[in-house]
């Protein structure tokens, strides 16, 4: 298979890379800093990409698009946690930019060689902390920040759209994995209580691999789009708010608007 993936440069991610590396498909990974990468592969192609950048973002889609006449699976696994407010390079809070505009925006670029392959995944790295609402009227909560709040939110925003767009381009299998709590370095800005208690309760990322693992190769006539996937099965999400779509179009305008698209 032809993976897309953004996220595979450390923990869980990293894991999934060498998964899906090991079993011959063909991975371009998008990587902020890809002279880091330790894993050097016949069948993986780095490409430089930064996901607090738009400009870099379509960089990277020009880039695929050049060579791919189609892709089989696209992998938003990249994520980020902050605890203070910061903004990306285009002035967006930089949650709100890399967990819900990088990759609503990068799946709009690439949707049209997606279509182009038999059975097309698009897979996205949601998390258990989806709770409460989407705060329309401040989303990138400007007016008082909460990184806690702001992350949880960014990923009931994932989990909304991914349902939404199973709905809207049938032709596409679409998903949402809950890794479960892993000891990565999504928490790196949280201070010592925060790495602390990952570190300590945090599972292994090759267990917390899994579930990405699973979906990438599971048959697709196995698989329900559309789905919040957990310990490599369907899971329930827990408001009610996961499953409202009318507020999808509402989160892909926003994207639209900051993207221009």
């Amino acid at each position: 298979m032809e993976i897309v993936m953004t996220g595979g440069s450390s923990g869980l991610g990293a894991e999934a890379l060498s998964n899906f590396l090991n079993q011959g498909h063909k991975v371009i990974l998008l990587a902020r800093n890809p002279e880091k990468l330790n894993v050097k592969h016949d069948h993986l192609r780095v490409i430089k990409a930064d996901l607090n950048s738009l400009q870099s973002i379509r960089h990277a889609a020009d880039e695929i698009i050049k060579t791919q006449s189609s892709i089989d699976v696209l992998i938003n696994n990249a994520g980020i946690w902050n605890f203070d407010f910061q903004e990306s390079e285009d002035g967006i809070e930089q949650t709100f930019h890399v967990n819900v505009v990088a990759p609503i925006f990068l799946t709009q670029l690439l949707l049209p060689i997606l279509k182009n392959a038999a059975h097309p995944k698009v897979i996205t790295t949601a998390s258990g902390l989806h709770q409460g609402s989407i705060h329309f009227e401040d989303i990138q909560y400007r007016n008082r920040f909460s990184g806690f709040k702001s992350y949880r939110q960014s990923k009931l925003c994932v989990i909304v759209w991914t349902r939404y767009m199973a709905r809207k381009e049938k032709e596409v299998f679409w998903a949402t994995q809950h890794p479960g709590l892993v000891d990565t370095k999504l928490v790196r800005s949280g201070g010592f209580f925060a790495q602390w208690f990952f570190r300590w309760f945090g599972k292994s990322p090759e267990k917390g691999a899994k579930t990405l693992v699973y979906l990438v190769n599971e048959n697709i006539e196995k698989l329900k789009t559309g789905e919040f996937y957990k310990n490599e099965k369907v899971a329930k999400t827990d408001t009610l708010a996961s499953y409202d779509l009318r507020n999808a179009p509402k989160i892909i305008e926003i994207v639209n608007q900051i993207t221009k698209s």
